[in-house]
């Protein structure tokens, strides 16, 4: 029960991250404080697209063999795919 609110959450936090990361690229002037909040919400993206693999394989049953291997597989394509769709969805709205 826990890794599917694990799953949840780790969603929700990469869709807040990357509507931060539009809303610094689109609204901040170019400085150096922009380049750093810009390269903190990268890392938190990596660390959501590790999270979220990571959950889905603990809601499959933590499996070893193969199935293990298609569960996280399966979840980091579809969550690459996600974040490409918000980003460039969120980038072109707030253009």
């Amino acid at each position: 029960m826990a890794s599917g609110w694990m799953l949840i959450l780790s969603l929700v936090g990469l869709s807040i991250v990357l509507n931060g990361m539009v809303m610094v690229q689109t609204e901040v002037k170019q400085s150096p404080v922009k380049n750093a909040m810009i390269l903190c919400l990268g890392l938190l993206v990596f660390v959501f697209l590790y999270l979220v693999p990571y959950s889905f394989w603990r809601l499959t049953g933590s499996p070893v063999h193969w199935g293990g291997v298609l569960a996280v597989g399966g979840s980091l394509m579809g969550v690459v795919v996600y974040v490409f769709w918000l980003y460039s969805f969120r980038l072109k709205k707030a253009s």
